[in-house]
């Protein structure tokens, strides 16, 4: 069994490599020979005051002295190439995922403001005597298909449902339909169970497809 290497066994050693006798150390240092023998056979420990000198004249460092074992630098070894390209990586999807949100702001804005300029010329031109269509269709019955329509397409674009798209869809019919360009008259007889035909489809695609809906960034409820 390897036997453990103690200060006193070490202080001796060291001793000898350095070819000095224990009567030359103890001068050294300003002690008895009889300190340095019990130091080496471990019945007592230098003074700590003699340690530096203790380390000097044995020609290690204090640390050595002591058996403290440096830590050697572990070198790491960082390939910057491919954190820069993780790091580019990680801008690149926050961006796209910035310019997603923007450009789904950006279209319902649009759609908005393009319902909000057509509602504010078709009073206007009420208000001056220029509506074409006076008294064909009346300013109410042009404004809220409109109104409907622009809702219908602005939730469509942000995101995608059965719901929004019939939404626009009846926008646009009854839009069409006071300007006199479609004559088929939709009664409550159709609307109600279309209606629940959509919802109904809305809530399934929402129960069975929604890992399929969520990857293509489409929703098919009403939120």
């Amino acid at each position: 069994m390897e036997e453990r290497e103690t200060m006193g066994r070490r202080i001796a050693a060291l001793r000898r490599q350095a070819g000095l006798t224990q009567e030359q150390v103890a001068e050294r240092l300003g002690v008895t020979a009889q300190a340095v023998s019990k130091w080496e056979n471990d019945v007592s420990c230098p003074d700590i005051s003699l340690l530096p000198g203790l380390a000097e004249l044995l020609g290690v460092s204090t640390d050595e002295l002591l058996g403290v074992r440096p830590v050697e630098p572990r070198v790491v070894v960082v390939d910057t190439d491919k954190s820069r390209r993780a790091e580019d990586g990680e801008k690149q999807r926050d961006s796209a995922g910035w310019n997603r949100t923007w450009d789904i702001g950006l279209r319902g804005g649009v759609f908005w403001g393009l319902l909000i300029a057509l509602i504010g010329a078709a009073v206007l031109l009420d208000r001056f005597g220029l509506w074409p269509l006076a008294g064909k269709p009346t300013l109410w019955g042009i404004v809220w298909p409109a109104a409907l329509l622009g809702l219908g397409v602005a939730w469509t674009c942000r995101r995608f449902s059965l719901f929004s798209l019939a939404l626009a869809l009846l926008g646009l019919y009854y839009l069409l339909f006071n300007l006199g360009a479609v004559t088929y008259v939709l009664t409550w007889d159709i609307l109600w169970p279309a209606a629940l035909v959509l919802i109904g489809l809305s809530i399934l695609l929402d129960q069975f497809f929604p890992r399929l809906m969520a990857r293509r960034g489409i929703g098919a409820s009403f939120s």
